[in-house]
C-alpha cells in the first residue's frame, strides 16, 4: 500500500508541473500555465496560494451535494451485505446482527452510550471478532431487523399490528425515537392532516446528519487522517463510504488497513480538512483559492460527488482570469466536459482573456490553436491582430521567429480600411517581408482590379445559435394579440426535399417579469442585453426597463432604466458602450434623444445637461482646450452656465475665467477632460450624447467601421423617410447619400464592406404598402445600389447576420395584416433570397440576435 501511495502522489506531482499550476513568487496572479516548477516547489506554493488573495479577495462559497447522502447509504448498504467493516454484533439468544456501530449509534441513543462507555474496542485485525452487544430476552428478530433496515435505509417494514408491538419493543430498549414515532404514525394515523409523515428519504438525511454530528463530537471515531503534521479523527466506515480510495485501502490487507493512524502525504491539512467535510456532510466551501487542490484531491481519492461540486464551482464561476487554469487542469486530468466549456468560455471571451498578464504565457501552439478557431469571437479582427502583436512582443527574441506564421492566422481582409491603417503603424508589419505581403494581399482585397481574383477569406463564425426574443403573435384561436416572453434557439437548420427546409428550434429561456415586443436588444460579450419595448398595448405599457442574460449561467438580472420609455427604437453597441436612439413613447410623442449605457459603471448618459461640482477635480478643462490653473477653465466657443443661470460665453481665444467652486457647472457641448487629455475619472466626469437630427421611430441601424449608421423609419408626421445619416455621440448625424426607396420598420445589416437594408413599409399617397425593394450601400463611395427583392413581406421584423448571411425573421404583411412566421436569408455573394423554414410561431415585433449557448442545450 506505501508503494502506491508513493506511486499516487509522483501522478499528483507530475500533473502538476505538466500544468504549471501553482506559483512560488509572492505575486496575487493565480495559476499561470507551463511555469514548469519542480514538484518541491509546487508542494511549497500550494501552501503560498492558499494564504494569498486575489486581486478582488476571493469569494468562498458553500456548495452542497444534495444527493450525497443517498449515495453515502447506498454504499453503507452494500458494505454490510458484503460484511466489510462490520465491527459489531448484536446478540439476540443464538441469533447474531452484523452491523457498523457508526450507523446503528447514528439512531441510537443507548449504542452512543456504550460506545462512551469503552464497550467497543477498536482494534482492527483480520482475526478479531467484531464487539458483542448483548439484547433484552424482550426482543425479536423482526424487532431488530426493522431497527437495522431503518438505520441503513429510512424504511419502515411492519406487517400487521402484533409485528409493530415487536418493532415498538426494540425501539424502546435501543432509544430508536424516529423509528418509533414512524410507528405510532401507522399504528394511529391522525384524523387532520399534520406536518409529519414517514419518509425515507427524510430518515435517511436525519440519520446523516446525526453520524456527522457523532464526527464533530469525536464519538466512536476509530482512525486519524494525517497530513502536513496535522491530524483528524474520523470513522473507517465513514471513509470508505464516502471515497473509493479509502474503501480499497481498508480492504487491502495492507498494513494501512490496521492502523490506526492514516497519512496522506499528498494534500495539505486544509485540503483534507474540506475533503473529511464533504464526505461527513455532502458540502464544501470553494473559493478560487483553493478549488485547484480539492479538485486534483477529488480525484485522487476517488471522491465523486466532491469533484462534482468542484467541476460545477469552476463551471459557475469561471472568468478570464482563471480560466487559463481550468484549461490546464482540464487537459492534465483529461476532463472532457470541463475542457470543452472553458474552451468554449475562452473563445467566446477572447479579447477579456488576452487582456490577462497569464495569456502571454501560452505556447505559441495554443495560440495558434485558438486563432485557427472559426468560433473565435471578437468584436473586430484588428482586436486579434493586436493580441498577436503583444504576444509576440512579450518576448521578442524567442518569439520574432513565429511571428509571420502567427500573421496568417490573422484574417486581414476581413478588416475595414481604417483598421488596415491602424496595423500599417505597426512596425513589424513594415519590416517583416513576409507580414508586409500579407497586409498587401487585405489592402488589395479592398477593390480588386478588374479580372483579378479577390481574396478569399473565411469569417470568424463563433458557435452561436440564432436566438429569437419576445414578440407578439395572435393567441390559438386567433381572437386577441399575446406578448411573449420567451427565447428561442434555432439547434439545427435541416434541409428538405426540394427547396423545403426547416428550423430545429428549442426554447432557451424566458424574459423575467413581464414579456416584451417593439424592444430593441444588443449582445457584448455573449450577454443578451434587452432594452425597453412594451408589455401591452396601452400607452402607459410602454418599458423603460432594461434586463441581463447570460446564456452560460441561465440568469437574469435587472439593470438601471433608461431615463425614458422607449419601443419601436434601435441600440447599437460601439466599443463596449450601448446607445439607444429615437423611438416613441406614445402615439404622439417622437424622440430625438440618445442614452448611452456603459457596463463598466452601470451608468446611462443621456442627451442634455449634467450638474457637476468644480470642486471635485482640481482641472477639468475641455478636450479642445488648453490647461489652466485651478478653477479656470478654457474652452472652444462652449457656453457655461452657473446656477444662479448667469451664462458665460467661453470664447476661442484664452480668455478663460474663474467661478465659485462652490458654485454648479453645466456644460452644452463635449466630454470634459483630466489635463493629461484623458478623460476624467472623477465622479463629476461629464458626458455630453449628442440627439438625433430629427426625432424619428422605426428607422434601422448598423455599425460598420466603428462608426453608427441610420436609414429611414418615421418622423413626426409618420411620414416614412429615404434619409441616412452616420452618427457620432459628440457631433451628432451626418447627412449621407438617401436611399432609393424610403422605407420604416425595415432591418439594416453590415456585411464586409456594405450596409444591406430590407423589407418594412413605403409611403403611397394614402397611407402605406409593404416594402419588397432591398438595397445595398458602400459607405466608401456614399452610394447605394438595388439588389434583389424580398420574395415576401416582412415588416417589424427582427435580423441578424449568421455565416456571413442576412437572417430576416417574422414581421407582419402590410396587405394581409397577417403576421409572418418564414425567415428569409439573403447571401450578399449571389445576391439571391432563400426560404430557411419557419419560426416556432408566426411573431411580430420581437427582436433576434445571435448567442453561445451551454453544450448541454445543443445535444
Amino acid at each position: 500500500m506505501s508503494d502506491r501511495k508513493n506511486k499516487e502522489k509522483e501522478k499528483v506531482m507530475s500533473v502538476r508541473d505538466r500544468m504549471g499550476l501553482f506559483q512560488t513568487n509572492n505575486t496575487t496572479a493565480p495559476l499561470r500555465p507551463n511555469s514548469g516548477v519542480s514538484c518541491g516547489k509546487a508542494k511549497e506554493a500550494l501552501k503560498i496560494k492558499s494564504q494569498l488573495p486575489s486581486p478582488a479577495e476571493p469569494i468562498t462559497r458553500e456548495y452542497l451535494n444534495p444527493h450525497h447522502f443517498e449515495t453515502f447509504f447506498k454504499t453503507l448498504s452494500s458494505m454490510k451485505d458484503e460484511g466489510f467493516l462490520l465491527d459489531i454484533t448484536m446478540s439476540l439468544g443464538s441469533d447474531a446482527y452484523k452491523v457498523h456501530s457508526l450507523v446503528l449509534a447514528a439512531v441510537s441513543p443507548s449504542v452512543c452510550k456504550w460506545f462512551k462507555s469503552g464497550g467497543l474496542d477498536h482494534t482492527f485485525s483480520e482475526t478479531v471478532e467484531p464487539a458483542a452487544m448483548f439484547l433484552d430476552d424482550k426482543m425479536t428478530q423482526l424487532g431488530i431487523k426493522a431497527v437495522v433496515d431503518f438505520a441503513y435505509t429510512g424504511d419502515v417494514h411492519i406487517d400487521g399490528s402484533n409485528s409493530i408491538v415487536e418493532v415498538l419493543e426494540a425501539c424502546s430498549w435501543l432509544e430508536v425515537d424516529r423509528l418509533s414515532q414512524a410507528c405510532s404514525w401507522i399504528l394511529d394515523p391522525p384524523q387532520e392532516e399534520k406536518t409529519y409523515q414517514p419518509s425515507s428519504s427524510r430518515e435517511r438525511q436525519e440519520t446523516f446528519r446525526a453520524i456527522q454530528d457523532l464526527w464533530e463530537k469525536g464519538i466512536g471515531c476509530d482512525v486519524r487522517v494525517q497530513s502536513d503534521g496535522h491530524s483528524f479523527k474520523a470513522h473507517r466506515v465513514a471513509l470508505a463510504a464516502g471515497g473509493e480510495f479509502f474503501r480499497a485501502m481498508f480492504s487491502s490487507g495492507m498494513k494501512e488497513s490496521l492502523e490506526t493512524t492514516v497519512h496522506l502525504p499528498c494534500l495539505s491539512s486544509p485540503v483534507l480538512s474540506s475533503l473529511l467535510r464533504f464526505i461527513y456532510s455532502g458540502a464544501v466551501l470553494l473559493s478560487w483559492g483553493n478549488v485547484f487542490e480539492i479538485t486534483e484531491a477529488a480525484l485522487l481519492y476517488q471522491v465523486g460527488g466532491l469533484l462534482q461540486l468542484c467541476l460545477d464551482f469552476l463551471q459557475i464561476e469561471i472568468n478570464e482570469e482563471y480560466c487559463l487554469d481550468c484549461m490546464a487542469l482540464a487537459e492534465a486530468y483529461d476532463l472532457v466536459e470541463l475542457k470543452d466549456f472553458v474552451e468554449l468560455y475562452i473563445l467566446s471571451n477572447f479579447e477579456q482573456v488576452a487582456s490577462v498578464p497569464k495569456f502571454q504565457d501560452l505556447t505559441e501552439v495554443q495560440l495558434v490553436y485558438f486563432l485557427d478557431k472559426d468560433s473565435l469571437c471578437v468584436t473586430s479582427e484588428v482586436e486579434v491582430f493586436k493580441i498577436v502583436l503583444l504576444w509576440v512582443e512579450e518576448d521578442m527574441t524567442c518569439r520574432l521567429k513565429w511571428v509571420e506564421d502567427l500573421m496568417k492566422r490573422v484574417r486581414f481582409p476581413l478588416m475595414s480600411p481604417k483598421e488596415l491603417k491602424e496595423v500599417q503603424r505597426a512596425e513589424i508589419m513594415r519590416t517583416n517581408q513576409g507580414c508586409k505581403e500579407l497586409l498587401n494581399r487585405a489592402i488589395a482585397s479592398l477593390r480588386p482590379k478588374p479580372g483579378t481574383k479577390p481574396v478569399s477569406c473565411k469569417p470568424r463564425t463563433p458557435n452561436q445559435v440564432l436566438v429569437l426574443i419576445g414578440g407578439d403573435h395572435l393567441n390559438n384561436d386567433f381572437s386577441r394579440r399575446l406578448p411573449s416572453n420567451r427565447l428561442w434557439f434555432a439547434h439545427k437548420f435541416f434541409n428538405g426535399v426540394g427547396l423545403v427546409k426547416h428550423i430545429d428550434w428549442r426554447p432557451l429561456s424566458t424574459i423575467p417579469d413581464i414579456p416584451r415586443f417593439r424592444h430593441a436588444v444588443a449582445v457584448l460579450n455573449n450577454q443578451l442585453y434587452i432594452f425597453g419595448g412594451s408589455w401591452y398595448y396601452g400607452e402607459r405599457d410602454i418599458l423603460k426597463s432594461v434586463v441581463r442574460y447570460h446564456p452560460s449561467h441561465d440568469s437574469w438580472e435587472h439593470l438601471p432604466d433608461m431615463n425614458e420609455s422607449r419601443n419601436y427604437f434601435a441600440v447599437v453597441c460601439v466599443d463596449g458602450a450601448m446607445y439607444a436612439m429615437g423611438g416613441n413613447v406614445d402615439n404622439t410623442h417622437i424622440l430625438d434623444s440618445v442614452e448611452c449605457y456603459t457596463p463598466g459603471d452601470n451608468t446611462w448618459r443621456s442627451t442634455g445637461i449634467k450638474m457637476v461640482y468644480l470642486e471635485m477635480c482640481e482641472s477639468i478643462p475641455l478636450k479642445l482646450g488648453t490647461r489652466r490653473t485651478r478653477y479656470k477653465y478654457q474652452g472652444s466657443g462652449s457656453i457655461w452656465e452657473l446656477e444662479s443661470d448667469s451664462k458665460y460665453l467661453v470664447p476661442m481665444t484664452d480668455t478663460g475665467f474663474q467661478p465659485d467652486s462652490k458654485n454648479l457647472l453645466k456644460c452644452t457641448s463635449l466630454i470634459l477632460s483630466a489635463v493629461d487629455g484623458t478623460d476624467c475619472t472623477y465622479i463629476n466626469q461629464m458626458w455630453f450624447v449628442h440627439p438625433l437630427h430629427m426625432a424619428l421611430y422605426s428607422h434601422a441601424t448598423a455599425v460598420w467601421d466603428g462608426e453608427i449608421y441610420i436609414s429611414g423609419g418615421y418622423d413626426i408626421n409618420n411620414i416614412s423617410l429615404k434619409s441616412v445619416s452616420r452618427y457620432h455621440p459628440l457631433q451628432g448625424c451626418t447627412p449621407l447619400a438617401p436611399m432609393c426607396n424610403d422605407r420604416g420598420g425595415h432591418v439594416m445589416e453590415a456585411i464586409g464592406s456594405c450596409l444591406y437594408v430590407a423589407g418594412g413599409l413605403k409611403q403611397l399617397c394614402v397611407g402605406y404598402s409593404d416594402q419588397y425593394l432591398c438595397e445595398s450601400y458602400d459607405p466608401l463611395k456614399d452610394a447605394w445600389t438595388p439588389i434583389t427583392n424580398l420574395p415576401e413581406a416582412h415588416v417589424t421584423p427582427a435580423s441578424t447576420v449568421l455565416d456571413g448571411q442576412i437572417y430576416i425573421l417574422g414581421g407582419f404583411c402590410h396587405k394581409t395584416y397577417q403576421d409572418c412566421q418564414s425567415i428569409h436569408r439573403y447571401e450578399p455573394q449571389t445576391d439571391r433570397w432563400t426560404n430557411m423554414g419557419y419560426m416556432p410561431q408566426a411573431y411580430a415585433d420581437m427582436a433576434a440576435c445571435l448567442l453561445l449557448v451551454p453544450t448541454h442545450l445543443r445535444q
